[in-house]
Formats: C-alpha cells, sequence, structure tokens
C-alpha cells in the first residue's frame, strides 16, 4: 500500500482540480483540506482491472490522518456508499474538513487516478 500524493490545479478563483494519479490496489491518497468547498465532485479514470474501486473516504480531524478502518466512504446525493469505477462521475454530498481516495479491490493491473472537482463556498 503506498500513500499518493496530491496535484492540486486551479481551474478559476473558486474552482480547483485535486488530482491522485498512479492509484493501485489498496493504495489511498494523501488527504488534502477542504472544508471550505461545499461543492465537491469525483471523478474516476484509468484501469480498473477486475474489480478495482476508487472510494472517497473523509473526516473531520484535526490531522491529516488516514484511518481505513473508521474514516467513512462518503455518499452521492441518493445517499448511497460512492463506488468510484472508470467513468464513474459522483456528487459527493458530505463535506468533511479532510478527503481522500482509498482503492479497494482490484488486480495488478489496477491503475487509477482519482480527480475532485471543489468549489470554494462564496
Amino acid at each position: 500500500m503506498a500513500v499518493r500524493q496530491p496535484t492540486v490545479s486551479l481551474l478559476t478563483d473558486d474552482v480547483m482540480l485535486i488530482t491522485w494519479a498512479g492509484l493501485l490496489n489498496g493504495d489511498n491518497g494523501d488527504p488534502v483540506l477542504l472544508p471550505f468547498a461545499a461543492d465537491k465532485c469525483w471523478h474516476v479514470t484509468g484501469t480498473s482491472g477486475v474489480g478495482g474501486v476508487a472510494r472517497p473516504k473523509g473526516h473531520n480531524k484535526g490531522l491529516p490522518t488516514v484511518d481505513l478502518t473508521n474514516d467513512p466512504i462518503l455518499a452521492d446525493i441518493q445517499g448511497n456508499a460512492i463506488a468510484g469505477t472508470v467513468n464513474t462521475v459522483e456528487q459527493v454530498v458530505e463535506n468533511t474538513a479532510w478527503i481522500y481516495p482509498h482503492i479497494t479491490a482490484g488486480d495488478g493491473s489496477t491503475n487509477l487516478e482519482a480527480r475532485l472537482v471543489a468549489r470554494r463556498m462564496r
């Protein structure tokens, strides 16, 4: 299991794109702090292999920690835990302070990229 660092790009003054690339089976991304961005959209691309899924996880702890056992999987607008397969685009309902991807399942060919578009609240 590796921890992948995010790349942050400003698309406009109010919108940023956070990308975690090279996510393999069992990997997670380093958490990013986004409590100011209540509008978040999750997008997964790449190669899933057999059953590879990029799940957004989050928490409101004070530090950028990762607790794969206790940090909840974030939900879509229907209230379902997001299971980001390739080409999934989902709105994230919860506005946790910290958010990161976790890759579950997959095989040796799993190589995913999780993208999060976040818009600053005004």
